[in-house]
């Protein structure tokens, strides 16, 4: 049980039973290319940047992740900039309408005013033009970091959007001063999170 449903297709692209583990993983500072590389999909984003975007196993996130980082890495090359910064997948998520929307709203987050201004940020973030690839930022490298500590402390066997909405809430960057400023708290992400759970762990 769970907010979101995983999915084996990343075990099933690369011909490999979904628990088997990968090797060979990338480092979160590692380039993006516009094309991916490889032509096995996964929720938009290719199994190599997702081992780019996580030096862990790609069956540990959830479908709605993954497609959030494939969206995050698509607005950050859209708008010619170097980096994929927390803005960029907070803005991404926020678009998902079946993404983590609700908890936000059930923690007392007004989603259009965070939705505007996570938008006009991502719009304010520095440009290089004739960008053809793109880089994790160290802002964002953290807060993934984060995430995956919040997963393992909740004994979760899989990783879900609103887990990097509480490292959010616990970050000091421009994506977390924006979600603070629109009522976003720990406190109350969490007691969210506890009511559409209902104690159970992500664990399928």
């Amino acid at each position: 049980a769970g907010l979101e449903e995983r999915t084996d297709a990343a075990g099933r692209a690369l011909g490999r039973c979904p628990r088997e583990r990968r090797r060979g993983h990338g480092a979160l500072g590692a380039a993006i290319t516009a094309d991916g590389g490889l032509k096995n999909r996964l929720g938009g984003l290719s199994i190599q940047q997702l081992e780019v975007f996580y030096t862990m196993r790609i069956d540990k996130l959830t479908t709605k992740f993954q497609e959030a980082l494939a969206d995050a890495q698509s607005l950050a090359l859209g708008n010619d900039h170097a980096y994929i910064d927390p803005l960029h997948l907070l803005a991404a998520m926020l678009r998902q309408e079946d993404g983590p929307r609700a908890l936000l709203q059930r923690a007392g987050v007004p989603l259009p005013a965070l939705q505007a201004a996570a938008e006009n940020a991502v719009k304010r973030l520095p440009q290089v033009q004739g960008q053809e690839q793109v880089q994790v930022g160290p802002d964002l490298a953290k807060l993934l970091q984060a995430t995956e500590k919040e997963a393992i402390k909740r004994g979760d066997q899989f990783i879900a959007s609103e887990l990097f909405l509480l490292a959010l809430a616990d970050g000091k960057g421009e994506a977390s001063r924006l979600a603070q400023e629109h009522g976003l708290s720990r406190k109350s992400l969490e007691s969210a999170i506890g009511a559409v759970r209902g104690g159970q762990k992500m664990d399928n």
